[in-house]
């Protein structure tokens, strides 16, 4: 995972059939999300990291996302920067990560205004590569090949839409050769909450396009959700060595934090 947020949750990306019953009105588009904050907390109560993420935004388009990770064990403070470039149609063809220690670019190919192929480089190297094979009728990615060119691996995934949700999809390793593995995505009534990354920047991992494009917010096993004016305010995970608060604040002044 390519944010620092989805280190805490990647180990138990096992997804729960929790459902809400009174969905709330989707968020306005000039509503823009510009700031999460999570606090990272031990079960005996001392806070072991923070993180923020601000968001800056130009003519409705995410420029920039500006994070500052702290890590209290250490006194550290390590600060990184996303930027995106766009073409004149809106599409997102580069992406640029910089840290203190490491350095991402991503680069994105368009024909028709539509995504078809994507490289991530870790300086000048080229880490792996993406080929979209196929979109639904509404303009869902539906098949893709990643091929990881630090292990060799090579999978094919097919996707299913239902309604704006991406609710089910297929691995099929190409190389080296293994048996399909399916996984179904479940949801709540709520919507999802648009943070405006680009769906380009997800499609490395299926998951993480559910997350960027799907209608409603997908829900991740034992995370509770938290929300007003139809937005997601607040995230809450608890696993046996941490607690983590996510809090998300809006450019209308919705906020989760206290």
């Amino acid at each position: 995972m390519k944010k620092w947020l989805l280190f805490l949750v990647a180990a138990t990306m096992l997804l729960a059939s929790c459902h809400r019953d009174e969905p709330t009105p989707t968020p306005t588009p000039e509503v823009h999300l510009t700031q999460q904050y999570l606090v990272g907390v031990h079960p005996d109560g001392d806070t072991i990291t923070t993180a923020t993420e601000d968001y800056v935004w130009e003519n409705g388009l995410l420029r920039n996302i500006h994070s500052t990770l702290s890590i209290y064990s250490t006194g550290s403070t390590i600060p990184s920067d996303y930027t995106y470039i766009y073409d004149n149609d809106g599409n997102c063809i580069e992406e640029h990560y910089t840290s203190t220690t490491l350095n991402y670019d991503w680069y994105y190919t368009y024909e028709g205004g539509r995504m078809t192929r994507a490289v991530e480089m870790k300086g000048a190297d080229t880490n792996a590569r993406v080929t979209i094979t196929g979109y639904t009728a509404d303009g869902h990615i539906q098949a893709l090949t990643v091929e990881r060119l630090t292990t060799g691996n090579v999978k094919e995934y097919q996707i299913t839409w239902e309604n704006g949700d991406m609710t089910a999809y297929t691995e099929h390793p190409v190389t080296p050769a293994g048996e399909d593995v399916s996984y179904i995505i479940e949801y709540d009534n709520y919507p999802n909450v648009n943070t405006g990354i680009p769906v380009a920047d997800a499609v490395f991992d299926p998951q993480m396009i559910a997350s960027r494009a799907s209608v409603h917010n997908w829900q991740i096993l034992n995370q509770e959700y938290f929300y007003n004016n139809g937005r997601l305010i607040k995230t809450s995970r608890t696993t046996s060595s941490l607690n983590a608060v996510t809090y998300y604040t809006y450019s209308d002044g919705t906020t989760g934090r206290e």
